[in-house]
């Protein structure tokens, strides 16, 4: 591929940093127990993509390039998919193949209200229809940390309002993470300039939770260690040459909330249509083979359409003629040529079909123990779920592990009424009065009130003082630490 002649396409060392891919045409998949693992080197030698545009390049150039992306397609297919390739390895290596490494993407899962949907993004350009939250790193370190590039676009993708108290939504972060981003506030800015009411100071925080994955990556830069990213889908995808890095994100968010697209190309908001597809219905049609899949709720120019199915088509004809002045390519042209002007972007599908995979068989479940945390302190909370899974025979609800399916708040709520023991773990008491996190102990708290059924709550503070803690929490002895190396010799007596 040295031989591409584009300024959309140089040595990384001097590509613009945005929208950074590097194309790399050797990897190794290897599966796991559960999952698999990604291998990937590359140098500041190698070429990379900066811009859409140096991706049709690319494409250009690929010999063959239907025909061998069609092979190899089915080759990762029956690796990653459909486990018809029984084979442990799966080396690539095609010099005059290059994947575009790496993209990193959300698929979003949002409790609407009463009912839980996945969220996507419409696609106007190959390949045309709704796409999960994607985009490409901005940095070598996001090419080496992927996690930090699917948790910015995310954010920068998912704008979201509440139009009663006037307010923006921020989906709140863990640690590490950044809240509320100076590009974030621009986007924020250029959308109070198209839609002047929306001209809001107030924010607000809405709950997100990262599930995840059975993946792991392994990349290494100019002959380095190997940097590590673990919970996460690997998405290989031949048909648009890419490497992605996926995780599923589950967010709440009251049905009064309006969402927009917030992706920019710069002085304005691509502002595509944003769809909500109820999952059991979409879970359906996927295991149909259906193609076209309308949305149950869509949202556009920040309005809200509840009757998706029937509105899309109008809503859909406005939005393409008025984002064909900001694409260089021809998109009411490219849209009248897809097949499936509805369907999955391939990246889509293969996350939705990998995410489905996980689902356990069990639909339902009983419980013994229930361990309740806040996403900061997932580290300790898998430390006590470790220990009691290792030295008791409990059934234990965790929900890194045991969440199986886009139900998630039914099967919490199972789990609370079954669960005889809720073990309660926290270093702070922000992140115990998180709206997740207060929601399960305050349920027990209340289930514990009311039933004759014996139940026991046991609070597991680290650096909190017993006195600042919530009034019903006071009431259940627990076990207060002063630093997380108690933790250990604390594990025995939650056994009891």
């Amino acid at each position: 591929m040295k031989t591409i002649q584009s300024d959309r396409i140089l040595p990384l060392e001097k590509a613009n940093h945005r929208f950074l891919q590097v194309l790399v045409t050797e990897f190794l998949l290897k599966k796991l127990k559960k999952g698999c693992r990604l291998g990937v080197e590359f140098n500041d030698r190698n070429l990379a993509v900066w811009d859409d545009g140096g991706k049709r390049d690319v494409q250009k150039k690929i010999p063959n390039f239907k025909r061998k992306s069609k092979i190899y397609q089915k080759k990762l297919d029956d690796f990653l998919l459909t486990g018809k390739d029984k084979e442990k390895v799966y080396s690539f290596s095609d010099k005059k193949f290059p994947f575009r490494y790496a993209s990193g993407g959300t698929l979003p899962i949002i409790r609407y209200g009463h009912e839980e949907y996945y969220c996507f993004f419409y696609r106007d350009i190959y390949p045309i229809g709704w796409n999960i939250a994607n985009g490409g790193c901005d940095s070598i370190h996001e090419l080496l940390n992927p996690s930090d590039t699917i948790e910015r676009e995310l954010r920068e993708e998912l704008i979201a309002f509440n139009p009663s108290r006037k307010e923006w939504l921020l989906l709140e972060a863990v640690k590490g993470e950044i809240i509320d981003r100076l590009e974030m506030r621009a986007v924020r800015k250029i959308i109070s300039n198209q839609f002047p009411h929306l001209n809001f100071k107030k924010m607000s925080k809405v709950p997100l939770k990262w599930l995840d994955g059975p993946d792991k990556l392994y990349v290494s830069f100019a002959k380095d260690s190997a940097l590590k990213t673990k919970g996460c889908f690997i998405n290989v995808n031949a048909e648009d040459f890419g490497i992605e890095v996926d995780k599923v994100g589950y967010i709440t968010m009251d049905p009064h909330t309006i969402l927009i697209d917030g992706e920019s190309p710069g002085g304005t908001v691509i502002n595509s249509p944003v769809g909500l597809f109820e999952i059991g219905r979409f879970h359906n049609l996927i295991e149909k083979g259906e193609s076209d899949f309308l949305p149950d709720i869509f949202f556009y120019n920040a309005k809200k359409y509840e009757n998706g199915s029937a509105e899309i088509n109008q809503v859909l004809t406005h939005y393409l003629h008025r984002i064909d002045q900001y694409r260089r390519s021809q998109v009411l042209k490219q849209y009248k040529k897809a097949p499936w002007p509805f369907g999955l972007c391939p990246v889509t599908r293969r996350i939705v079909q990998r995410y489905m995979a996980t689902l356990t068989l069990k639909k339902r479940r009983e419980f013994d123990v229930f361990i309740s945390f806040a996403s900061e302190d997932r580290l300790t909370a898998r430390s006590v779920y470790k220990y009691l899974s290792q030295n008791s025979n409990k059934r234990i609800f965790f929900s890194e592990t045991t969440l199986h399916d886009g139900n998630w708040a039914n099967q919490i709520n199972r789990a609370l009424e079954s669960a005889e023991k809720l073990i309660l773990v926290g270093t702070s008491i922000n992140n115990i009065t998180k709206p997740f996190v207060e929601f399960e102990w305050s349920a027990f708290h209340l289930l514990m009130m009311t039933e004759k059924q014996k139940r026991k709550l046991i609070p597991v503070m680290i650096g909190v003082d017993p006195r600042e803690l919530p009034l019903p929490l006071r009431l259940h002895q627990g076990h207060f630490l002063k630093r997380k190396t108690q933790l250990k010799s604390c594990l025995p007596k939650l056994n009891q």
